[in-house]
């Protein structure tokens, strides 16, 4: 009972550190969402989920999920592919809370502001309206959240195919996992909590049956 307690309290440690490092995906730097037209296709996919420090990809398909199971089987045309990329500006109000996405930045300019598509790595998911509402992260802020002392936007030429660059936030010098002070502490006392516990011997436990020694068994022929 004391060794499964030991296991419960090891994982449940592990996990608390473990939570409470900070996660790429929802660091400092997000500025919300905005509005980007991206045509016909019923269905779409991202190849890299929200991760701003990682060139991301989103492809079209012409069949859609039915009540969110199935879908993205069928590939939809590939001039319909596009990548996230760098925000030379930003963009117009469009109405009812949600500004246009700003037009793309020449290669040269490196601005601030990344246009990160979303939802999950390769969920499939609908745009409705013809209109997919990416992610607006400012990369100095996402890498100054990761202990980076700057970050700029970076186009990544020809990632999602012929004539279909990506971008990502880059950061100077570059992002090392960050780990809480939290996370220092909480981790490491997992790993105590499984030799206090773990390896010590329960009170009454016993080992199995002992194997007496051929000197020790007696023959039949001495039984009286």
């Amino acid at each position: 009972m004391l060794l499964r307690s030991s296991a419960c309290v090891t994982a449940a440690l592990f996990v608390l550190g473990t939570a409470l490092l900070p996660s790429p995906a929802t660091a400092a730097g997000r500025l919300g969402k905005c509005k980007l037209l991206t045509g016909l296709p019923p269905a779409w996919t991202d190849s890299d989920g929200v991760r701003p420090g990682v060139e991301g990809c989103h492809y079209p398909f012409t069949d859609v999920p039915v009540n969110g199971m199935g879908g993205c089987q069928n590939a939809g045309a590939a001039a319909d592919i596009f990548g996230e990329y760098c925000e030379k500006q930003p963009g117009a109000d469009a109405g009812g809370g949600l500004n246009f996405c700003g037009p793309a930045a020449a290669n040269a300019d490196n601005p601030d502001v990344l246009i990160e598509s979303n939802p999950q790595k390769n969920k499939c998911h609908d745009h409705p309206g013809n209109a997919g509402k990416p992610y607006r992260y400012s990369c100095d802020a996402w890498c100054k959240g990761l202990g980076s002392a700057s970050g700029k936007c970076t186009v990544i030429a020809n990632h999602c195919g012929v004539n279909k660059d990506s971008a990502r936030c880059e950061c100077t010098p570059p992002a090392v996992p960050a780990v809480s002070l939290a996370g220092l502490l909480i981790m490491p006392a997992s790993l105590l909590a499984a030799g206090a516990l773990g390896l010590r011997r329960p009170r009454g436990w016993r080992r199995g049956p002992r194997m007496m020694s051929p000197s020790r068994i007696t023959s039949p022929s001495t039984i009286s």
